[in-house]
């Protein structure tokens, strides 16, 4: 799969993980119709709501498609 380059406002990290965690994240984006990065949004959306932030009312996301031009 080919890696797109992160727009110039967007922060790139990487993420060492165990190599049975990464293929189970890999079986649950895919049954789940989902990316990594759609699960790392979850889990921080829901962490911060159990903290006491709202999330926030619009979320900005970026596709391929909109950077083809």
């Amino acid at each position: 799969m080919a890696r797109n380059k992160p727009n110039k406002d967007e922060v790139q990290t990487t993420l060492r993980i165990n190599p049975d965690l990464h293929l189970w994240l890999k079986h649950y984006a895919l049954d789940h119709k989902t990316t990594y990065a759609g699960i790392i949004q979850d889990v921080v959306f829901t962490w911060a709501k159990e903290h006491g932030f709202e999330p926030p009312t619009v979320v900005e996301t970026s596709h391929p498609k909109d950077n083809a031009e």
